[in-house]
């Protein structure tokens, strides 16, 4: 049987954290690895917390782009950690 690839669902608090200057160096480490091996994935809820977050139109452009160039998970279902 083959396992699906391991994917990260990163918290809305660890995006915050991950890319503000001077955020904790052991949640930028973690974030930076998780993305350079392609395992983050992204969806609605933490999409627009961050979005909601932005205190410029640039800062929300600018974040928006970034957003989406991760995938899209449709439900928690999709992670593979929610049972129904």
């Amino acid at each position: 049987m083959t396992r699906p690839p391991e994917r990260v669902l990163v918290d809305t608090s660890a995006w915050i954290e991950a890319l503000r200057p001077g955020g904790h160096a052991a949640t930028v480490a973690a974030f930076d690895r998780c993305n350079t091996e392609g395992k983050i994935v992204t969806c609605g809820i933490v999409f627009l917390e961050l979005l909601q977050g932005a205190r410029t139109e640039m800062e929300r452009d600018s974040l928006e782009s970034q957003l989406e160039s991760f995938p899209w998970l449709d439900s928690p279902e999709a992670l593979g950690v929610v049972n129904k």
